[in-house]
């Protein structure tokens, strides 16, 4: 069967709006809301609530709550004692410093709370006023001292600026006559470079003209004759020029490369050339005159005439060369000393300019350095003035309730470890709990008890109750000796309340249906009616653990705890939260539990948090 147009085009508008409704409850954020309390103020308590029966007290055991060593004892057996009565006690030297210790921290935390209730004195008010205008005084000390490094680092940039520019200016100066004098000394001794080349070539072709090296035709007319005495002196001759040619011809070359851009390196180089080829050329000239020295003349071809003035040639060429080298030599001399000078004038203007920088450098950054000292002294001065003003005006406005509120808790703090102190103290103390007679002591003076250990065994003079109790293992440990306790009975109902005393809390273990208990004794007060109170009656005890007055508390579901840090959330808007680290103290009745640090009265801490 066909479906109509319009129920086709209908069902995908439905289902285009089912998807789009869908898409729009995943995509869409969720809602969170916080529930929330705030951090109160008060007093609490934590109790134990435990059901016992009562039965006739005729024979007491009395143990320490604590361990230690038995100090001193005060009854022995068969002596009569009275209600209250110390029997024993251990040496608690220990727990009696630290009741000292907390009995002090009261008394400052209470003398605290009382300076700030008070206020300040008149010499306070006049010291904090004096510190005020001692403040105000530094601060315009200060203030000038920054005033005058300004002006010193103004004044000496300056200075030392000008100094630099002269330095400067001279080393430019030097330089450039140091490159006019080295330009001018380099051209000289290229200028000598060159004359000699001409004298080493002039001298290589009068070498030539009697040993016939290189041009072989110049001595044909009398190659027979000459070195013939000693054929090694015309050999030795031959070779020396052969040594000398080559080392004109790269003399030769490397002068021809020389131009005005050529580097003081390549002129030096240059010169070494020449100076050997002077030295070979001379040594050649030297050995062609031993080379004529051993020679003969011929009439008609070589003729002594021909011979003398051969010798005559040499001669003089070979004080020429010598000469012309001289000359070279002496412009190599000169062209080192016009190098030097120009070297020590650059090193001077060089060290001068380098040295009026460095002063330049060392002024600046010690100026700058005295600049930052004195701004930065300034600057400490203006905060210690803010400081002292802000002080006087601390201690001039009156205490508001959050300090005083903080004190309190301090106060409270120390007292409640004042009265744990007092507790542990009491704990080394046994007491005579009724009238009786001492039965049995059990250690004497100097011997060493266990916590809960039997210590005095007591026979009451008349009829006393006491109540058994046991105390599941979770809450034993809040139990101590000593401790009040309120007592109802169902035979008289909850308007009729007794009270007691815990006396015993026997550190044996009891199981009962599986479940870990420990015996623990409350003994009814002797001066309250008990003549209705019969052995085997059912009673409810609320022993009295723990008390705070004064001390901030949140519920317990508030406190959290990671990696053994206990915290709570606080809300920073609408949906974010911090984590605040805390430190708790007492978990009193009612679920709430006492915040000793990290946070304050009045805050709104997270119970849980909620999406929608």
């Amino acid at each position: 069967m066909r479906m109509s147009r319009n129920f086709i085009i209908a069902l995908g508008v439905f289902l285009i709006l089912g998807v789009s409704a869908v898409w729009s409850a995943f995509s869409s954020p969720a809602a969170i809301t916080f529930v929330t309390d705030t951090v109160k103020r008060g007093s609490f308590e934590q109790t134990i609530d435990v059901t016992g029966e009562v039965q006739s007290a005729k024979e007491l055991t009395l143990a320490f709550g604590t361990t230690g060593t038995v100090f001193d004892l005060t009854v022995d057996v068969g002596d009569h004692v009275k209600a209250g009565q110390v029997l024993t006690e251990l040496n608690a030297v220990e727990l009696a410093s630290a009741l000292v210790q907390a009995r002090e921290g009261v008394a400052q935390a209470q003398a605290e709370l009382d300076i700030k209730n008070a206020g300040i004195s008149d010499e306070e008010e006049a010291a904090q006023r004096a510190g005020v205008a001692v403040a105000e005084a530094q601060v315009n000390a200060a203030a000038i001292d920054y005033a005058n490094a300004l002006l010193e680092e103004s004044v000496g940039n300056t200075a030392d600026a000008a100094t630099v520019a002269q330095s400067q200016s001279d080393y430019d100066q030097v330089a450039a006559h140091n490159e006019e004098t080295t330009e001018q000394a380099a051209e000289d001794l290229t200028s000598a470079l060159t004359t000699g080349l001409i004298s080493i070539r002039t001298g290589l072709e009068k070498a030539d003209q009697v040993l016939g090296v290189e041009s072989t035709l110049l001595n044909d007319e009398y190659e027979d004759y000459v070195g013939v005495i000693d054929s090694t002196t015309i050999s030795d001759a031959r070779d020396a020029y052969i040594e000398a040619a080559d080392s004109r011809d790269r003399a030769e070359d490397a002068v021809l490369i020389l131009s005005t851009s050529s580097s003081s390196a390549d002129v030096l180089t240059t010169y070494g050339l020449l100076d050997l080829a002077f030295d070979q050329v001379l040594e050649t000239l030297l050995y062609t005159s031993r080379v004529l020295d051993n020679s003969v003349s011929q009439s008609g071809t070589f003729t002594n005439e021909d011979l003398v003035g051969l010798k005559s040639s040499i001669a003089t060429q070979r004080a020429t060369v010598a000469g012309d080298f001289a000359a070279l030599v002496s412009a190599k001399q000169t062209y080192d000393t016009v190098i030097r000078e120009a070297d020590n004038r650059y090193d001077d203007a060089t060290n001068a300019l380098a040295l009026a920088k460095a002063k330049q450098d060392a002024g600046d950054a010690s100026r700058s350095s005295a600049v930052a000292r004195t701004n930065a002294a300034r600057l400490v001065q203006e905060a210690s003035l803010v400081q002292a003003q802000a002080k006087l005006a601390q201690v001039l406005a009156k205490p508001r309730s959050v300090d005083v509120a903080g004190l309190e808790a301090s106060v409270a703090r120390a007292q409640a470890e004042y009265d744990g102190a007092m507790a542990r103290y009491r704990q080394a103390r046994i007491v005579a709990p009724i009238d009786g007679v001492v039965a049995n002591v059990a250690f004497d003076i100097g011997e060493q008890v266990s916590m809960g250990e039997d210590m005095i065994t007591l026979i009451a003079d008349s009829t006393a109750y006491e109540i058994i109790l046991d105390v599941p293992e979770s809450d034993v440990a809040k139990i101590a000796l000593g401790q009040e306790a309120t007592i109802t009975f169902d035979a008289f109902g909850d308007r009729t309340v007794f009270t007691g005393s815990v006396y015993s809390i026997d550190p044996a273990q009891k199981v009962i249906e599986g479940v870990v208990f420990y015996e623990t004794k409350v003994l009814l007060n002797a001066n309250q009616d008990l003549s209705l109170v019969k052995p085997g009656m059912s009673a409810d005890v609320v022993i009295l653990t723990g008390h705070r007055e004064n001390a901030l508390f949140v519920p317990s579901r508030t406190v959290l705890e990671k990696d053994g840090v206990s915290y709570v959330r606080v809300p920073k808007n609408d949906h974010e939260f911090a984590e605040r680290t805390v430190r708790t103290g007492l978990r009193a009745d009612g679920g709430m539990i006492e915040m000793v640090e990290g946070i304050t009265e009045g805050e709104t801490v997270i119970i849980s948090v909620k999406t929608e």
